[in-house]
Formats: structure tokens, C-alpha cells, sequence
């Protein structure tokens, strides 16, 4: 592979931010030669070795990001589950957000899956909670009891002499 080597002679202008170009001849074959290695390395062809080895990396990728998911899930803080809980939202959504929806989006992008982050994801994305619950979370069996012995509270607070 050939590299060339771009070497512009310049000289400033006196009394000027200006630079004058010396020997543009020059400049100008050194460029027209650049742009001709490049379109020569643009239509070469790849040799079968080369794109086994794509290939072979492709497969490779894939396998990392799978484990790397699975390690993730069993609770593994990653240095990409950090950035992920670092990140926000883009600055022209997040001037349109409200509080909630801000502490809703960080919430979404904690590795927690249970307690009160579960149930704030499994509303977001519109699951029922007891679908979401897989880490012995809060449950909407648990939500019901608790709805029925408030009002049963409340009732017995209606009726009571005091």
C-alpha cells in the first residue's frame, strides 16, 4: 500500500492572516495522485481469506454481545450497564420532559428489574406487572390485598362511634 505524503510549502502574506500556496503544480499531482490510490483501493478485490475473516469476527460479535447480555441479566454490573445508567435523554427531548418523565427514564435505564424499578418499567412498557416480576418483585396479587385491606379500613373508619 502506498501512502503519499501531502506537503503544502506555504509563506504568509505580509500584514495578513492570508497564506499564499508555493508550486500549486506540485499540489495539485501529489492530490490527483492521492485521489487515484484511493479509487484503485476502492475497486480491489478482497481476497477469500479476508472475508472468511470478516465473516469469522461477525460471529464473533455476536457471541461476545450474547454472553455479554446473559451476564448482564444474571445481575453482572458491566461497564456498559454504568455508561447505559449514566446516559439521559438527548438535550431537545429532554427540555420537553416533565420531572416525572426524566426520573421515569433513568429509572428504565437502571439494571434493577424488581421492587419499585420493575413496576415503573413494566408500566412503561405497558406489561402487567405480574409478567415483569420474574425477580420475586412486587405483584399485582399483592397490589390487589393491599387496595382491599385499605377500604377495609376505610370503611371501618366510616363506621366507627369516634
Amino acid at each position: 500500500m502506498a501512502y503519499v505524503d501531502l506537503v503544502l510549502i506555504v509563506t504568509p502574506i505580509q500584514d495578513s492572516h492570508l497564506y499564499a500556496v508555493i508550486n500549486i503544480d506540485e499540489f495539485l499531482r501529489t492530490l490527483q495522485r492521492s485521489f487515484e490510490l484511493d479509487e484503485a483501493r476502492a475497486r480491489s478485490v478482497f481476497s477469500p481469506k479476508m472475508i472468511e475473516m470478516v465473516k469469522q469476527a461477525r460471529r464473533r460479535k455476536v457471541e461476545n454481545k450474547t454472553r455479554e447480555r446473559q451476564r448482564e441479566r444474571r445481575g453482572e454490573i458491566l461497564t456498559k450497564t454504568l455508561r447505559r445508567m449514566r446516559k439521559r435523554p438527548p438535550p431537545h427531548l429532554a427540555v420537553k420532559m416533565t420531572a416525572e418523565q426524566l426520573r421515569d427514564d433513568a429509572i428504565m435505564r437502571e439494571a434493577s428489574q424488581g421492587g419499585y424499578s420493575g413496576r415503573v418499567k413494566a408500566r412503561l412498557l405497558g406489561k402487567e406487572w405480574d409478567e415483569a416480576a420474574e425477580e420475586g418483585g412486587w405483584t399485582a396479587e399483592q397490589d390487589r390485598r393491599i387496595e382491599e385491606t385499605q377500604a377495609e379500613n376505610e370503611r371501618r373508619r366510616e363506621n366507627s362511634l369516634m
